[in-house]
């Protein structure tokens, strides 16, 4: 069925059978037809003929296209970044760098490699670049957490050594808070035990001695790295050099670090290479939290297992007093002299490991036991010649 409804506009507000409102100005008098179809409604004028706009009766927001509408359009709200958002690879920080690459992410943090823009400037190069650690965004109203990462950054930077990743100072942007530092390529010690496994003594010294003089330098000024481990260890691709990492969680010697986030609750350190006092809660460090794992990692180089099967001091320190812990094995090539010294460094008890890495360093040293064996071998040889000497004199 089909009814119109003739209408003349002479009022600036003609309502037509429909209910629907248009809006004329009083110069204008349109012949308004409205058809009623199938529940649809359809406006016809005499003026051009326009595109025909279908809607349904009780949809009234959806006036006809050649009625004027009155209601006021609001604009969508402007889309806000999020606070909390991952940075994305392509974001800049700064002005200063830009982010290229992500390298990896931990509990804490994540790592991306990335441009930097202004000594792409000064040089005129494009292929400068750095590392960036960046702490979680979900992680940054945890003001004593924020205050710890930008502390991991003075106390990288006091510690310059070929042997310890380059730290620059670190920075916010917005809601990120960054630490730029030098870019690495290589692989982590971690990795390459697991590719290649065990490791002899005489390829594997000038590892133990990087690592060994690095740890030195920190203890030298007062820091303990407190999770060092495989993971934390990186091989340069060219030339074997090994970088310390991630001196995220170190202490300064005896000081109790009141201000900062409890490492305990975060478990921010790695169990299986953690002293058995870090374990028990101790609230200072020393360097022999760093000596014990230090001795852990060497085990693993020399052998590709863990001394103690990954089990944290405190399962090995219980178990030794049940009478049911099975002293580990000397790691192959190595004298006797040597595996009491690697012995003394993975101790359970603090008192039995030894105080300084240096010492213990120039102790193992498979070239001065080298010199000692030859020496030793040259004194027994002269010792023989002189008695076949004595004796010759005698006969003769």
């Amino acid at each position: 069925m089909t009814e119109k409804d003739h209408t003349k506009i002479a009022q600036n507000t003609v309502v037509n059978a429909e209910g629907l409102t248009a809006i004329a100005t009083q110069d204008s008098l349109v012949d308004q037809e409205t058809v009623i179809d199938n529940g649809h409604t359809l406006v016809q004028t005499d003026e051009p003929e326009q595109p025909t706009v279908f809607a349904p009766e009780n949809q009234l927001a959806d006036k006809p296209i050649n009625a004027v509408n009155t209601e006021t359009v609001v604009a969508p709200p402007p889309v806000v970044p999020d606070a909390f958002a991952l940075p994305q690879e392509g974001d800049v920080l700064n002005n200063k760098y830009q982010l290229e690459k992500k390298l990896g992410q931990g509990g804490m943090g994540c790592v991306f490699k990335a441009l930097d823009l202004t000594q792409q400037k000064v040089h005129g190069k494009s292929n400068l670049h750095v590392a960036i650690k960046l702490l979680l965004p979900s992680l940054t109203s945890d003001e004593m957490l924020v205050l710890a990462f930008h502390r991991e950054a003075d106390r990288a930077r006091k510690l310059t050594h070929k042997n310890i990743i380059k730290v620059f100072p670190s920075d916010i942007d917005g809601n990120r808070h960054y630490i730029p530092m030098e870019y690495l390529q290589g692989e982590p010690l971690d990795k390459i035990i697991n590719a290649h496994g065990a490791i002899a003594l005489s390829k594997a010294w000038p590892i133990i001695r990087d690592m060994g003089e690095g740890l030195a330098h920190a203890h030298d000024n007062d820091i303990v790295h407190c999770d060092f481990k495989p993971a934390n260890v990186f091989i340069l691709s060219e030339g074997d050099e090994v970088k310390i990492l991630d001196f995220g969680i170190a202490s300064e010697l005896n000081k109790t670090e009141e201000t900062l986030f409890n490492r305990d609750d975060l478990v921010a350190y790695t169990k299986s290479y953690a002293s058995y006092e870090t374990l028990c809660g101790a609230k200072k460090a020393d360097p022999r939290d760093d000596i014990y794992a230090f001795g852990l990692v060497v085990y693993k180089l020399l052998t590709g297992q863990h001394p103690y099967q990954d089990k944290p001091a405190t399962e090995v320190n219980l178990a030794k007093s049940r009478g049911s812990h099975q002293a580990p094995l000397s790691p192959p090539g190595l004298t006797k002299k040597q595996w009491q010294l690697l012995s003394q460094t993975i101790e359970i008890e603090e008192k039995n490991r030894p105080k300084n890495l240096r010492v213990w360093l120039a102790a193992f040293n498979p070239e001065t036991e080298s010199k000692a064996a030859q020496n030793k071998m040259t004194a027994r040889v002269m010792g023989g010649l002189f008695a076949l000497a004595v004796l010759a004199a005698g006969i003769y």
